[in-house]
């Protein structure tokens, strides 16, 4: 009995010791990589949260997220799962958290260099051939920026695994529907008859699903109908899902992230063109002969959702270079960074692969000068599936300025809101580029996004 009683004791003892050194921790993580999210903050005390039990749920909740060795425990789980094949040809279904939160894409593990172009045709800046980029992209800066979240509260919801397919359930709403009609009507509203407004959402890896394979899915591919029925008919609307129709069973998806691959943000653009008039400008896919492929490429879901058929099956990116010459400046704040659309600098172990596409993001604002005959000038309203569109905009646009609605701040603006700030360029075209699940962060996204109107 007194064993007994001392191996009680010692139990308690060694849980009381850690749950105190955990608590007394100074160095608490902030981001998990592992599960692409936000951990819980440290809760602040009110009366209001005490009786409502709000405080106590709190620190449940971070003291939960931030326990030692709680990134390590969650790779050995996924290692294990690899292991020994759990999740292999099988249908799982995960949820995840109730309130979205913006979040970074996790570090990938294998890298390859630039696939040369087979084709005879030189592009402008170019070297055929070689395993560098085009020389008309300029050196990116080593100063350390703020890098730009790649998805709002895509840590959270209904993930489902079916075989080596990996994708989010969005859930819509019809007041997200007419949210986000108020606020591209709005900026048609502020936009004034001088400049043309495009409504562009990319729909869903869930939509292209249910037109190719899973008919229990069928109900999301009709609303990008019902969001446009209820948008002004000054706006046009981008018939994007036209083009997932049309090629649906082409590589636009990838399988282990939620974007789109540089694949259909072609043809997301030549939707674009579609909806301007401008069809006979279409450039030619065939015109893109210089490119970026990375293989063995596991994405956005790939922590803690992984499966061995995900292992055995990792996606390729394939980024196409720029056929015109550029340069890219970046803004944040009062710094200006010179980057590239393309960097295959951030393909390395310890870095996020999707941000290889406009080289980590947009900041406070950015400006591609091109050397192009147009004249005309565009300002781009987007999330992180917009940084895969840019490159496509370079052939039709002498300036191009772009915005993400997560990190604009008018006090490095003039003061000016969003549409204020598109006038003062004079911008011809205002084209709004989001991902369709991100409509649905009312809170989050959504009221970020209503934020720089202001």
């Amino acid at each position: 009995m007194k064993k007994i009683r001392l191996d009680a004791l010692i139990f308690v003892i060694l849980i009381t010791v850690f749950g105190i050194a955990n608590l007394l921790n100074p160095d608490k993580p902030d981001i998990s990589l592992q599960e692409n999210r936000v951990l819980a903050k440290k809760p602040i005390f009110s009366i209001q949260s005490l009786f409502d039990k709000n405080y106590t749920k709190s620190w449940n909740n971070y003291y939960a997220d931030t326990i030692f060795f709680r990134e390590d425990m969650i790779q050995i789980n996924v290692d294990i799962k690899k292991s020994f094949g759990l999740g292999n040809n099988q249908i799982s279904i995960v949820v995840v958290g109730n309130d979205p939160t913006p979040t970074k894409t996790p570090k990938p593990s294998q890298t390859t260099e630039p696939t040369p172009s087979q084709s005879e045709s030189a592009i402008p800046g170019t070297n055929p051939g070689s395993s560098e980029q085009p020389s008309s992209s300029p050196s990116p800066s080593t100063s350390p920026i703020e890098e730009e979240p790649t998805g709002s509260g895509a840590a959270t919801g209904m993930y489902i695994t079916v075989g080596d397919e990996t994708f989010k359930l969005d859930s819509y709403s019809e007041e997200a529907y007419d949210n986000y009609a108020a606020y591209i009507n709005k900026i048609k509203q502020m936009a004034g008859d001088d400049i043309n407004v495009y409504s562009m959402l990319a729909p869903s890896r869930s939509t292209y699903l249910a037109l190719t394979k899973y008919e229990f899915l069928s109900s999301r591919a009709a609303n990008v109908g019902q969001i446009n029925s209820k948008i002004d008919p000054a706006v046009k609307n981008v018939n994007v899902l036209r083009s997932i129709v049309e090629h649906v069973d082409e590589y636009i998806y990838y399988r282990t992230d939620h974007h789109w691959t540089h694949l259909g943000a072609y043809y997301g653009y030549t939707e674009l063109m579609k909806s301007m008039g401008k069809e006979s400008d279409i450039v030619p896919l065939s015109k893109y002969t210089e490119k970026l492929t990375v293989e063995g490429y596991l994405g956005f879901y790939n922590k803690p959702y992984l499966t061995q058929a995900d292992y055995d099956n990792p996606d390729t990116i394939i980024a196409y270079y720029p056929i015109v010459d550029y340069t890219y400046t970046y803004y944040w704040q009062d710094n200006s960074y010179e980057k590239r659309l393309i960097n295959k600098d951030r393909v390395a172990p310890d870095k996020d692969y999707y941000l290889l596409f406009s080289d980590g993001g947009f900041g406070t604002y950015s400006v591609i000068s091109t050397e192009t005959d147009s004249e005309l000038s565009c300002m781009v309203i987007k999330d992180s599936f917009g940084d895969s569109l840019i490159s496509f905009l370079l052939p039709h646009y002498k300036t191009i300025y772009v915005v993400d609605s997560r990190t604009y701040n008018k006090a490095y603006c003039d003061n000016l809101n969003i549409i204020d700030f598109a006038k003062s360029k004079k911008v011809d075209d205002i084209i709004v580029n989001y991902w369709i699940t991100e409509i649905t962060y009312i809170d989050d996204f959504m009221a970020k996004a209503y934020a720089t109107l202001e």
